[in-house]
């Protein structure tokens, strides 16, 4: 497939309240022949992140098709690794069903946030559900305050993740 620049296709504007600034971490999966759903991460007034997502014509993407009206996957229960904002890291489609990692942001005293990966899944592409609480990818010496995964493919019957570690 050849790629083309088409410029600023989708601003959010806070019409839904859960979506008044940015389309972060866009992230495009073919639906049918005629729509493309570029999940994307949208914040709020106080720069919380959820994950909704834009259904775009396949053959005319700059046409915007419908937008969700709620996040798809919202932020975590208090106290736990994503209760301060999620934003997408990547999406994969496997027998139907979708998996997506994204990254939970917490706010903690002495740095900044911590980040780490969850994982959520569906079968619509439209409601997700979390497989667990608590992150898939947790902290470790070479990641003490982020690892996050940012690109997922499955190669040959083998997944293979690149991600972000930070301590510092």
């Amino acid at each position: 497939m050849k790629w083309g620049k088409k410029g600023l296709i989708y601003c959010p504007n806070g019409k839904y309240g859960w979506d008044y600034d940015s389309a972060l971490t866009p992230t495009p999966i073919i639906l049918d022949n005629k729509t493309i759903r570029v999940f994307v991460s949208m914040r709020d007034k106080s720069g919380v992140g959820r994950i909704g997502f834009i259904d775009v014509d396949i053959n005319n993407p700059i046409k915007i098709k419908n937008i969700s009206e709620r996040p798809i996957l919202d932020i975590g229960l208090p106290g736990t690794f994503d209760d301060n904002g999620i934003i997408l890291g990547d999406i994969i489609l496997i027998d139907n069903i979708y998996y997506m990692f994204y990254v939970g942001f917490q706010i903690v005293q002495k740095v900044k946030f911590l980040a780490f990966t969850g994982l959520a899944f569906s079968d619509d592409g439209s409601t997700f559900k979390r497989t667990k609480n608590t992150p898939i990818l947790d902290r470790s010496d070479e990641g003490l305050f982020i690892r996050a995964i940012h690109t997922i493919i499955k190669e040959n019957g083998i997944f293979k993740i690149w991600y972000a570690t930070g301590s510092g």
